[in-house]
């Protein structure tokens, strides 16, 4: 699998450095720094009102990916970290400093990973915070607890094949 990471301009974040940190960590998927320089116009993100709003070299970019995964401090107007409902995906990082002190580049990494766990269909959502990379975030403040905990449950790591 191949994934393109972007920050937009609101995100200062180290895009290259993450991508190798992941390169290295992981054997069987590979992430790239996106080339496209991004500006969202709007106040708030919107799926799939933004996403439809994408300029058509970013498009172009995406389309040569698996996943592309673009980070900005923009909040969604349903208050969620993320949204998607195709291979591009907007994560929020509004507000990150009044819900944990970990830096954004683990919020990244953590994003990530969930994301690419629900690609895999690796187990199912769960409604309330356990700390599984599965949980949904319905309340954002939860986000601290569940990044340190950051593993997968016995019931979710119990659907993959052996």
């Amino acid at each position: 699998m191949k994934v393109v990471v972007f920050a937009d301009n609101t995100l200062p974040i180290p895009v290259s450095a993450l991508c190798e940190v992941l390169n290295r960590t992981c054997r069987t998927v590979r992430f790239n720094p996106g080339r496209h320089r991004i500006h969202f116009d709007c106040a708030t993100l919107s799926c799939p009102e933004t996403y439809d709003g994408f300029p058509t070299p970013l498009t172009a970019e995406c389309d040569d990916y698996d996943l592309a995964i673009i980070g900005t401090t923009i909040p969604y107007d349903n208050n969620f970290f993320f949204e998607w409902d195709r291979p591009q995906i907007i994560v929020s990082f509004s507000g990150w400093n009044h819900l944990t002190d970990l830096p954004i580049a683990n919020g990244l990494s953590y994003f990530i990973a969930s994301i690419l766990g629900d690609c895999i269909e690796l187990g199912q959502s769960h409604e309330e915070s356990t700390g599984c990379v599965n949980d949904f975030w319905w309340d954002k403040t939860g986000i601290n607890f569940g990044m340190r905990a950051a593993y997968v449950c016995a019931d979710c790591a119990s659907s993959l094949p052996p």
